[in-house]
Parts: C-alpha cells; sequence; structure tokens
C-alpha cells in the first residue's frame, strides 16, 4: 500500500505508478486505484483544536486501463517469395496460385479480412484470373497461415 503525503498549504498530490512493458499480446487490462485511509501526519495544535479531521470524499477510486498495445488481435501480412523486381511470379499453367497470408503476433477474438485483385496488364473477369475478391477469416487462437 501506497502512501500520499499532502504538505501543508498544499492542495493536491500524485500518485505514482509504474505500468510494466511487456510483449504478450493481451487485450486492455484494468486495476482499481482506491483512497482507503486518511489521517493527521505531524499534528501539533496550533489553531481550532475542534476542526474536522480530514476525510476522503466520492470519487474515492479511479479505474485505470492499460491500453492494448501488443497488437492482441493479430496483424495480417503477406507470406510470398518475391522476384528482385518486387512481384511475385506465377506460371500461367499453374492453374490454382495460392498467395499465403499470416496472422502474427496475437490471437485474441475472430478476424476477418477482405481482399480484392486488380486487374493492371492482366485482364480480370475470369479471363486471365478469378475470383476478384473474396474474404479470409480467423478463429479465435487461430494462427493458421490461410492460402
Amino acid at each position: 500500500m501506497g502512501i500520499i503525503e499532502i504538505g501543508d498549504n498544499k492542495t493536491s498530490a500524485t500518485v505514482d505508478i509504474t505500468i510494466k512493458q511487456d510483449n504478450i499480446p493481451e487485450i486492455g487490462e484494468y486495476f482499481y486505484v482506491n483512497l482507503t485511509d486518511v489521517r493527521l501526519d505531524n499534528f501539533t495544535s496550533t489553531g481550532n483544536s475542534t476542526s474536522p479531521p480530514p476525510r476522503i470524499t466520492q470519487p474515492d477510486s479511479a479505474t485505470v486501463q492499460i491500453q492494448e498495445n501488443d497488437n492482441s488481435r493479430g496483424i495480417l501480412v503477406f507470406s510470398v517469395t518475391k522476384a528482385s523486381d518486387g512481384t511475385v511470379h506465377v506460371a500461367e499453367d499453374v492453374n490454382t496460385f495460392m498467395l499465403t497470408v499470416k496472422r502474427q503476433s496475437g490471437t485474441f477474438g475472430v478476424i476477418g479480412c477482405s481482399w480484392s485483385a486488380t486487374p493492371l496488364t492482366a485482364l480480370g473477369n475470369g479471363i486471365d484470373f478469378s475470383p476478384p475478391s473474396g474474404t479470409l477469416r480467423w478463429s479465435e487462437g487461430d494462427v493458421r497461415s490461410i492460402h
């Protein structure tokens, strides 16, 4: 339990709490800080000794949230080998080409990701490739790669 000391003629003090950094993907975390006891310390009578003692009133607690910062729901990335020109090469006779998407870091929650293929020099509409778009989905705790 910590102690706050408010000096003579002062109206505020701070509660210093150290938040520990970790590399564990996690959702927001909460804790309470409560005022639990108030008293006069080092009191010497220099005036009206019938003055009421100090007291705690509302709000006497604060809820603190350590915000999510470790990408607890995951980061999606393509897992592909690119050629020196930065593109992914595929032969026309390959039939089905799979681009792998990985969920890295955290695994909290069900997540979905829409994707779309935009024709550049290849023709869409099923002429050079199909489908033009789709959706990927990962379950809670799922880290497998999806093609």
